[in-house]
């Protein structure tokens, strides 16, 4: 079952004949705000996205739903993305290794560093060194960890997240009904509350293991290219 409509569920059995109070839609709206938050608290979903490299081009848009960014590969012929994993850098570090890096070109990247928060819509970037000399059909590929912005069908249609039912039990429901409950029963939506917020750490400690397992499988450069800063 698709998660919102499992958590529907199971807030419905929690709360008989409670959709006279809370309809389908408003519960929705609900479980949606429990997934952005939920999910950037924790890093449950994995995304990747393609982006083409422009010529003399240092700064790139990141996906407006990125949370987190995991690292970036790289593909010489914009299809196969297996010729290295870009470093990631800061602006500190380029400026002691390459005072002039701003006019530096290269034929290939080596290095990224990330431009503002992630997920502010028109700020979210990330720039690379060296920028190409030329145009070209090379690519990098974003994987990073996504939250859903919009409730839409996309949202709809999510499954549960990485198939552990037990997230839902634990932080999805206890949000909600505490959401529920706020304007009606404090004290049984604080019980729902700390339920949520109690459960997040065993809730993160799971996916930070399969975040790192997930970094890992993305691998390095190959041989001795580029440097490390």
């Amino acid at each position: 079952m698709a998660l919102v409509d499992s958590v529907l569920v199971k807030i419905r059995d929690i709360f008989p004949g409670s959709s006279s109070r809370w309809d389908d839609t408003f519960t929705k709206k609900l479980i949606h705000l429990a997934d952005c938050s939920i999910r950037s608290k924790i890093g449950s979903l994995f995304a990747y996205t393609d982006i083409s490299l422009l010529a003399d081009a240092t700064y790139y848009a990141l996906p407006t739903a990125t949370v987190q960014v995991l690292g970036l590969l790289y593909s010489e012929d914009g299809t196969n993305f297996d010729d290295g994993v870009l470093r990631s850098t800061t602006y500190d570090r380029l400026d002691l290794v390459d005072p002039t890096w701003k006019d530096t070109r290269g034929e290939r990247p080596s290095h990224y560093w990330l431009l503002s928060t992630p997920g502010v819509p028109g700020y979210s970037k990330f720039g690379i060194y060296p920028s190409l000399s030329g145009p070209s059909v090379e690519k990098v590929r974003v994987h990073f960890v996504a939250c859903l912005p919009d409730n839409n069908a996309t949202f709809l249609a999510q499954a549960e997240p990485q198939s552990a039912e037990w997230v839902e039990d634990a932080v999805y429901v206890p949000f909600v009904a505490a959401m529920m409950l706020g304007g009606y029963e404090q004290k049984m939506a604080l019980h729902y509350w700390q339920t949520y917020t109690g459960n997040l750490a065993k809730a993160k400690t799971h996916y930070d293991s399969m975040r790192q397992e997930y970094i890992d499988s993305l691998g390095d450069w190959p041989g001795e290219q580029g440097w490390y800063l």
